[in-house]
């Protein structure tokens, strides 16, 4: 899974903006000692920066139990570290896959499923 691909999908999805919620910044910070501050999402590159290690946490195969997809980190992206298995993600998800160039699996068209635990 390319996460730079991810994060460029995300952000032309979402008018060139990344933002990662507060509570999973402070999070990153305890769990990294880093010293990031919502204000540093207003930094293109900064919130590069975060981004790649929001998802680098949060979308792992130890966390989702499997190799994690574009379609994981898209919905963890918009949904937090279980943003893979809440339904109200996927809506996010169809909006960013037009971004990725990813082809399709023939027969596999609708990548989107209920996940389980």
């Amino acid at each position: 899974m390319d996460i730079e691909k991810i994060l460029d999908a995300i952000a032309s999805s979402t008018g060139g903006v990344l933002r990662v919620p507060d509570k999973y910044l402070h999070h990153l910070n305890s769990e990294y000692c880093t010293h990031w501050r919502t204000s540093d999402m207003e930094s293109a590159y900064k919130a590069r920066e975060i981004g790649r290690l929001y998802l680098s946490h949060y979308c792992r195969p130890s966390v989702v139990g499997r190799m994690p997809t574009e379609e994981d980190a898209v919905r963890i992206w918009f949904g937090g570290p279980l943003g893979w298995v809440r339904d109200w993600t996927v809506s996010h998800w169809l909006r960013v896959r037009p971004y990725l160039s990813t082809p399709q699996v023939a027969g596999n068209e609708n990548t989107t499923t209920n996940h389980q635990r």
